[in-house]
Protein backbone atom coordinates (compact mmCIF):
# COMPACT_ATOMS: atom_id res chain seq x y z
CA UNK A 1 0.00 0.00 0.00
CA UNK A 2 1.41 3.89 -0.95
CA UNK A 3 0.94 5.91 1.18
CA UNK A 4 1.56 9.69 2.37
CA UNK A 5 3.09 10.85 5.85
CA UNK A 6 0.90 14.20 7.46
CA UNK A 7 2.57 15.62 10.20
CA UNK A 8 -0.06 17.77 11.97
CA UNK A 9 2.31 20.96 13.40
CA UNK A 10 -0.47 23.57 13.83
CA UNK A 11 -2.04 23.34 17.86
CA UNK A 12 -1.34 25.66 20.04
CA UNK A 13 0.87 24.38 22.35
CA UNK A 14 -0.87 25.66 25.56
CA UNK A 15 0.71 23.31 28.17
CA UNK A 16 4.19 23.61 27.11
CA UNK A 17 3.73 26.97 26.73
CA UNK A 18 5.69 27.26 22.99
CA UNK A 19 5.87 25.86 20.20
CA UNK A 20 6.51 22.33 20.04
CA UNK A 21 7.66 21.68 16.77
CA UNK A 22 10.36 23.93 17.79
CA UNK A 23 11.25 21.96 20.71
CA UNK A 24 15.25 20.74 20.76
CA UNK A 25 16.01 17.06 19.75
CA UNK A 26 19.83 16.40 19.76
CA UNK A 27 20.04 19.67 18.38
CA UNK A 28 17.32 19.70 15.52
CA UNK A 29 13.90 20.80 16.26
CA UNK A 30 11.13 18.11 16.00
CA UNK A 31 9.88 19.08 13.21
CA UNK A 32 13.52 19.36 10.69
CA UNK A 33 13.89 15.64 12.76
CA UNK A 34 10.68 14.33 11.72
CA UNK A 35 10.85 15.75 8.01
CA UNK A 36 14.27 14.26 7.89
CA UNK A 37 13.29 10.86 9.09
CA UNK A 38 9.98 10.60 6.72
CA UNK A 39 12.06 12.28 3.58
CA UNK A 40 11.46 9.28 1.31
CA UNK A 41 7.47 9.63 2.00
CA UNK A 42 5.02 11.80 0.35
CA UNK A 43 5.11 14.69 2.64
CA UNK A 44 2.19 16.95 3.57
CA UNK A 45 2.75 19.40 6.58
CA UNK A 46 -0.62 20.48 8.53
CA UNK A 47 0.39 24.31 9.93
CA UNK A 48 -1.18 27.52 10.60
CA UNK A 49 1.86 29.82 11.50
CA UNK A 50 4.91 28.34 9.44
CA UNK A 51 6.12 27.48 6.03
CA UNK A 52 8.27 24.43 5.93
CA UNK A 53 9.05 24.40 2.33
CA UNK A 54 9.68 22.86 0.28
CA UNK A 55 7.28 20.34 1.76
CA UNK A 56 3.95 21.12 1.24
CA UNK A 57 2.70 22.68 3.75
CA UNK A 58 -1.21 23.73 4.23
CA UNK A 59 -3.09 25.64 6.84
CA UNK A 60 -6.52 25.32 8.43
CA UNK A 61 -10.34 25.88 6.79
CA UNK A 62 -11.79 25.57 9.81
CA UNK A 63 -10.72 27.61 12.43
CA UNK A 64 -9.95 26.71 15.96
CA UNK A 65 -11.10 23.56 15.89
CA UNK A 66 -8.10 21.31 16.77
CA UNK A 67 -6.70 18.63 14.62
CA UNK A 68 -9.69 17.16 13.23
CA UNK A 69 -9.28 20.54 10.99
CA UNK A 70 -5.18 19.39 10.42
CA UNK A 71 -6.25 15.80 9.45
CA UNK A 72 -8.55 17.36 6.92
CA UNK A 73 -6.28 19.46 4.89
CA UNK A 74 -3.70 17.38 4.82
CA UNK A 75 -6.04 14.30 3.24
CA UNK A 76 -7.16 16.91 0.56
CA UNK A 77 -4.11 17.79 -0.50
CA UNK A 78 -2.06 13.93 -0.18
CA UNK A 79 -1.26 12.33 -3.27
CA UNK A 80 -1.79 8.66 -2.16
CA UNK A 81 -5.32 7.44 -1.21
CA UNK A 82 -3.54 6.76 2.41
CA UNK A 83 -2.33 8.69 5.04
CA UNK A 84 -0.54 8.04 7.76
CA UNK A 85 -0.85 10.81 10.34
CA UNK A 86 1.34 12.32 13.20
CA UNK A 87 1.55 14.79 15.61
CA UNK A 88 4.84 16.87 15.62
CA UNK A 89 5.00 16.16 19.72
CA UNK A 90 5.28 12.25 18.98
CA UNK A 91 9.19 12.64 18.18
CA UNK A 92 9.45 8.64 18.65
CA UNK A 93 7.29 7.44 15.66
CA UNK A 94 9.44 6.30 12.92
CA UNK A 95 8.84 4.47 9.57
CA UNK A 96 8.79 1.26 11.52
CA UNK A 97 5.39 1.93 13.08
CA UNK A 98 4.45 3.72 9.62
CA UNK A 99 5.42 0.24 7.31
CA UNK A 100 3.95 -2.31 10.08
CA UNK A 101 0.43 -0.11 9.99
CA UNK A 102 0.54 -0.02 5.87
CA UNK A 103 0.84 -3.87 5.95
CA UNK A 104 -2.01 -4.69 8.24
CA UNK A 105 -4.43 -1.93 6.42
CA UNK A 106 -7.03 -2.73 4.11
CA UNK A 107 -8.82 -1.33 1.56
CA UNK A 108 -12.09 -1.70 3.17
CA UNK A 109 -10.58 0.38 6.34
CA UNK A 110 -10.80 4.23 6.59
CA UNK A 111 -8.61 4.45 9.82
CA UNK A 112 -5.96 2.52 11.68
CA UNK A 113 -5.36 3.60 15.01
CA UNK A 114 -3.82 2.12 17.84
CA UNK A 115 -4.96 1.84 21.58
CA UNK A 116 -3.43 0.23 25.00
CA UNK A 117 -5.27 -0.02 28.02
CA UNK A 118 -5.18 3.67 29.09
CA UNK A 119 -5.94 5.24 26.32
CA UNK A 120 -6.46 5.35 22.21
CA UNK A 121 -4.03 7.91 20.19
CA UNK A 122 -6.27 8.89 16.66
CA UNK A 123 -3.76 11.56 16.11
CA UNK A 124 -1.03 8.90 15.22
CA UNK A 125 -2.44 6.60 12.69
CA UNK A 126 -3.90 5.89 8.86
CA UNK A 127 -6.73 7.64 7.36
CA UNK A 128 -8.26 7.03 4.34
CA UNK A 129 -9.44 9.86 1.94
CA UNK A 130 -12.74 8.22 1.86
CA UNK A 131 -13.65 10.10 5.20
CA UNK A 132 -13.11 13.46 3.51
CA UNK A 133 -16.79 14.18 3.65
CA UNK A 134 -17.61 12.76 7.27
CA UNK A 135 -14.68 15.04 8.33
CA UNK A 136 -16.09 18.25 6.27
CA UNK A 137 -19.37 17.54 7.91
CA UNK A 138 -18.25 17.32 11.61
CA UNK A 139 -16.34 20.68 11.36
CA UNK A 140 -19.86 22.30 9.63
CA UNK A 141 -21.30 20.72 12.84
CA UNK A 142 -18.64 22.26 14.71
CA UNK A 143 -18.07 18.82 16.23
CA UNK A 144 -14.22 18.69 16.64
CA UNK A 145 -13.80 15.19 18.77
CA UNK A 146 -11.46 12.88 16.97
CA UNK A 147 -13.11 9.92 18.82
CA UNK A 148 -16.85 10.98 17.53
CA UNK A 149 -15.07 11.04 13.88
CA UNK A 150 -13.32 6.87 14.54
CA UNK A 151 -17.11 6.22 15.42
CA UNK A 152 -18.49 7.08 12.16
CA UNK A 153 -16.40 5.36 10.18
CA UNK A 154 -14.37 1.88 9.49
CA UNK A 155 -11.97 2.18 11.90
CA UNK A 156 -9.75 -0.89 12.74
CA UNK A 157 -8.06 -1.00 16.23
CA UNK A 158 -4.95 -2.36 17.27
CA UNK A 159 -4.04 -3.08 20.83
CA UNK A 160 -0.59 -2.14 20.99
CA UNK A 161 0.13 -4.67 23.78
CA UNK A 162 0.23 -7.15 20.85
CA UNK A 163 3.16 -4.73 19.10
CA UNK A 164 6.39 -3.62 19.37
CA UNK A 165 5.68 -0.26 19.30
CA UNK A 166 4.17 1.27 22.83
CA UNK A 167 7.43 3.51 23.10
CA UNK A 168 6.81 5.46 20.18
CA UNK A 169 3.25 6.34 21.83
CA UNK A 170 4.58 8.90 23.99
CA UNK A 171 3.33 12.69 23.30
CA UNK A 172 5.79 15.49 24.66
CA UNK A 173 3.25 18.02 26.03
CA UNK A 174 4.40 19.29 29.17
CA UNK A 175 8.32 21.40 30.19
CA UNK A 176 8.80 17.87 32.42
CA UNK A 177 8.19 15.67 29.73
CA UNK A 178 10.70 16.98 27.84
CA UNK A 179 13.60 16.06 29.64
CA UNK A 180 14.63 12.92 28.12
CA UNK A 181 14.92 14.33 24.31
CA UNK A 182 16.33 18.03 25.43
CA UNK A 183 20.10 16.96 24.64
CA UNK A 184 21.85 19.32 22.85
CA UNK A 185 23.96 17.68 20.06
CA UNK A 186 26.63 19.33 17.75
CA UNK A 187 29.42 18.06 15.03
CA UNK A 188 32.29 19.21 15.27
CA UNK A 189 33.76 18.16 12.27
CA UNK A 190 37.19 19.22 9.72
CA UNK A 191 39.66 17.61 7.53
CA UNK A 192 42.95 15.52 9.17
CA UNK A 193 44.89 18.47 10.94
CA UNK A 194 42.50 20.61 10.61
CA UNK A 195 42.94 21.56 14.80
CA UNK A 196 39.16 19.97 15.80
CA UNK A 197 40.39 17.80 18.07
CA UNK A 198 42.99 20.26 20.14
CA UNK A 199 39.92 22.50 19.71
CA UNK A 200 37.63 19.83 21.25
CA UNK A 201 39.78 19.31 24.45
CA UNK A 202 39.85 23.11 25.18
CA UNK A 203 36.03 22.95 24.66
CA UNK A 204 35.47 20.69 27.25
CA UNK A 205 37.66 22.10 29.54
CA UNK A 206 35.97 25.56 29.38
CA UNK A 207 32.29 24.27 29.88
CA UNK A 208 33.93 22.06 32.95
CA UNK A 209 34.53 25.38 34.43
CA UNK A 210 31.61 26.78 33.86
CA UNK A 211 29.77 23.20 35.45
CA UNK A 212 28.15 21.96 32.20
CA UNK A 213 28.62 18.22 31.92
CA UNK A 214 29.70 17.38 28.47
CA UNK A 215 30.17 13.99 26.72
CA UNK A 216 32.27 13.61 23.39
CA UNK A 217 31.65 10.79 20.49
CA UNK A 218 34.56 10.40 18.27
CA UNK A 219 33.43 8.99 15.16
CA UNK A 220 36.26 7.35 13.08
CA UNK A 221 35.92 6.96 9.16
CA UNK A 222 38.44 4.58 9.29
CA UNK A 223 38.66 1.00 10.54
CA UNK A 224 39.95 0.30 13.81
CA UNK A 225 40.22 -2.97 16.24
CA UNK A 226 39.13 -2.98 19.42
CA UNK A 227 39.86 -6.91 20.62
CA UNK A 228 43.93 -6.66 20.13
CA UNK A 229 45.02 -9.94 19.57
CA UNK A 230 45.71 -12.55 22.68
CA UNK A 231 43.06 -10.93 24.69
CA UNK A 232 40.74 -12.90 26.45
CA UNK A 233 37.94 -10.72 24.10
CA UNK A 234 39.76 -11.06 20.93
CA UNK A 235 39.65 -15.12 21.19
CA UNK A 236 36.03 -15.10 22.76
CA UNK A 237 35.21 -13.23 19.04
CA UNK A 238 37.46 -15.59 17.40
CA UNK A 239 35.53 -18.51 18.76
CA UNK A 240 32.54 -17.31 17.66
CA UNK A 241 31.01 -14.70 20.38
CA UNK A 242 28.57 -12.44 19.05
CA UNK A 243 29.24 -10.03 21.44
CA UNK A 244 32.11 -9.15 23.96
CA UNK A 245 31.73 -7.05 27.08
CA UNK A 246 34.56 -6.29 29.18
CA UNK A 247 34.23 -4.51 32.24
CA UNK A 248 35.77 -2.74 35.82
CA UNK A 249 34.29 -0.51 38.25
CA UNK A 250 35.35 2.47 36.38
CA UNK A 251 35.33 1.27 32.33
CA UNK A 252 33.34 -1.10 30.06
CA UNK A 253 34.01 -1.86 26.07
CA UNK A 254 31.41 -3.53 24.41
CA UNK A 255 32.25 -4.98 20.51
CA UNK A 256 29.83 -6.43 18.31
CA UNK A 257 27.75 -5.46 15.56
CA UNK A 258 27.91 -2.05 14.33
CA UNK A 259 25.46 0.94 16.26
CA UNK A 260 24.10 3.79 14.91
CA UNK A 261 24.17 6.83 16.73
CA UNK A 262 21.22 7.32 18.38
CA UNK A 263 21.49 3.85 19.93
CA UNK A 264 25.21 4.99 21.52
CA UNK A 265 23.72 8.28 22.74
CA UNK A 266 21.65 6.18 24.51
CA UNK A 267 24.52 3.99 26.41
CA UNK A 268 25.48 7.77 27.64
CA UNK A 269 24.70 9.00 30.80
CA UNK A 270 22.63 12.38 31.33
CA UNK A 271 24.58 14.95 30.42
CA UNK A 272 23.51 18.66 29.24
CA UNK A 273 25.78 18.52 25.87
CA UNK A 274 26.98 15.49 23.43
CA UNK A 275 29.84 17.10 21.24
CA UNK A 276 30.08 14.73 18.19
CA UNK A 277 34.24 14.68 16.51
CA UNK A 278 33.83 14.15 12.70
CA UNK A 279 30.46 12.57 11.01
CA UNK A 280 30.75 15.95 8.49
CA UNK A 281 27.79 13.95 6.13
CA UNK A 282 25.33 13.67 8.95
CA UNK A 283 21.89 15.65 9.39
CA UNK A 284 23.54 16.80 12.78
CA UNK A 285 24.72 20.60 13.58
CA UNK A 286 27.76 20.68 12.95
CA UNK A 287 30.83 23.35 12.82
CA UNK A 288 33.85 22.80 11.04
CA UNK A 289 37.01 23.80 12.48
CA UNK A 290 39.79 24.54 9.53
CA UNK A 291 43.11 26.03 9.40
CA UNK A 292 43.38 26.41 5.43
CA UNK A 293 40.75 28.18 3.21
CA UNK A 294 39.26 24.82 2.06
CA UNK A 295 36.35 23.02 3.68
CA UNK A 296 35.09 19.59 3.83
CA UNK A 297 31.91 20.03 4.55
CA UNK A 298 28.75 22.04 2.80
CA UNK A 299 24.95 21.88 3.83
CA UNK A 300 22.47 23.45 5.45
CA UNK A 301 23.09 21.76 8.68
CA UNK A 302 26.79 23.64 8.85
CA UNK A 303 25.79 26.32 11.43
CA UNK A 304 29.64 28.03 11.37
CA UNK A 305 33.06 27.86 10.86
CA UNK A 306 35.91 27.33 13.56
CA UNK A 307 39.00 29.01 12.54
CA UNK A 308 41.64 31.66 12.37
CA UNK A 309 40.07 33.26 9.00
CA UNK A 310 36.85 34.69 8.10
CA UNK A 311 33.96 32.61 6.07
CA UNK A 312 31.67 34.48 4.30
CA UNK A 313 27.86 33.00 4.97
CA UNK A 314 28.76 31.77 7.69
CA UNK A 315 28.57 32.34 11.68
CA UNK A 316 33.16 32.69 12.54
CA UNK A 317 34.46 31.70 14.99
CA UNK A 318 37.86 31.99 16.66
CA UNK A 319 39.65 28.68 16.85
CA UNK A 320 42.07 29.96 19.71
CA UNK A 321 39.18 31.17 21.67
CA UNK A 322 36.67 28.35 23.17
CA UNK A 323 35.12 30.45 25.85
CA UNK A 324 33.63 32.81 22.96
CA UNK A 325 32.43 28.98 21.57
CA UNK A 326 31.34 27.95 24.71
CA UNK A 327 29.57 31.56 25.09
CA UNK A 328 27.51 30.83 22.60
CA UNK A 329 26.42 27.34 23.31
CA UNK A 330 25.14 28.23 26.32
CA UNK A 331 22.81 31.02 24.57
CA UNK A 332 21.99 28.73 21.17
CA UNK A 333 21.27 25.92 23.27
CA UNK A 334 20.26 27.15 27.03
CA UNK A 335 22.22 24.92 28.84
Amino acid sequence: MKISIGILAGGQSKRMGRDKGELNYFGHTFMDELIDRFRNYDLVISSNDKDYSPILTVKDKYKMAGPLAGILEILKNSTNEYVFITSCDMINVDSTLVEFASSIASFSDEAIIFKDDERCYPTCGIYSKKIIPVVEKLLQDKNYKLMNLLDNIETKYVDLKYTVFKNQFVNINRKEDLKENSTALICICGKKNSGKTTFIKKLVCELKKRNIRTSVVKHDGHDFKLDFENTDTFYYKQYGAFQTLIFNDKYFKLDGEAKGIYDLISLLDKVDLIIVEGMKDSDFIKYECSLTDELVSNDVNKYGIISNGFFEGYDNFDIDNPSEFADYLVDKFKI
